[in-house]
């Protein structure tokens, strides 16, 4: 009997179902290493964020350590005289420093009450009002200052300060510095350039290219006022 021939084997074409099975195998895969990936990347950024952290606190501030090894031995001043001006002065200091401002604020109205006359405490009162957002009190203690030493330079470019950035009240702020130069001529290149500053940031370009030129003419080696008349 001849066998039967059934001829060459016919090749089986993959169908749009076998495609489809393949893609679909292929997009899991992909979506297991992207997840491998993600996990990894998120377990690094947490593993080198903890370390930082641990870093940060490993480090302290060595300045606000000095502070705050001070305190106690104020504190035991002050139990044995409370009227001890000078170290309700510096245990306000002591308690800003390490962000106790309503600590600060009590210590600076005892002090007030103590030596009413004192320009360094008002301004010191006037930082920690504007800490505290008390802005209109803070205006009136850097007053208070400037009133009791017209040569407060650091109540002078607070309150400006505090005009210029906090209260938008930019012209109030200027005429701080001005009368600042007027009261203390000695301190003219620290408020002119404190003036230029102002109005680069209000973008009044004239007007503070005017402000950073008189710098330079009481200062022709200011190199912050070089470079502020370059970037305008």
């Amino acid at each position: 009997m001849e066998s039967l021939n059934l001829g060459e084997p016919v090749e089986r074409k993959p169908s749009r179902i076998d495609w489809l099975k393949v893609r679909r195998n292929q997009y899991i895969v992909l979506a297991v290493v992207l997840t491998v990936i993600v996990i990894f990347a998120i377990t690094v950024f947490v593993n080198r964020s903890n370390n930082s952290n641990n870093n940060t606190t490993a480090q302290s501030n060595p300045v606000i350590d000095s502070y705050k090894s001070k305190i106690p031995e104020l504190e035991s001043k002050l139990n044995v005289n409370p009227n001890d001006t000078n170290a309700i002065h510096d245990l306000a200091i002591a308690l800003y420093a390490t962000g106790d401002i309503q600590g600060a604020k009590d210590n600076y109205l005892k002090e007030a009450e103590l030596n009413p006359n004192n320009p360094v405490l008002f301004n010191n009162l006037g930082n920690v009002y504007r800490d505290s957002n008390e802005y209109q009190k803070a205006v009136d203690a850097y007053k208070k200052s400037i009133d009791l030493d017209k040569r407060q330079t650091n109540a002078y470019l607070n309150l400006a300060n505090l005009y210029l950035y906090t209260m938008n009240q930019a012209e109030s702020g200027l005429e701080v510095l001005n009368s600042a130069i007027a009261n203390n001529p000695d301190n003219a290149e620290v408020m002119y350039m404190q003036i230029g500053n102002s109005y680069t940031v209000l973008n009044n370009k004239d007007s503070a290219r005017d402000a950073f030129n008189k710098v330079l003419e009481i200062n022709p080696g200011n190199t912050a006022a070089q470079n502020a008349l370059k970037n305008l």
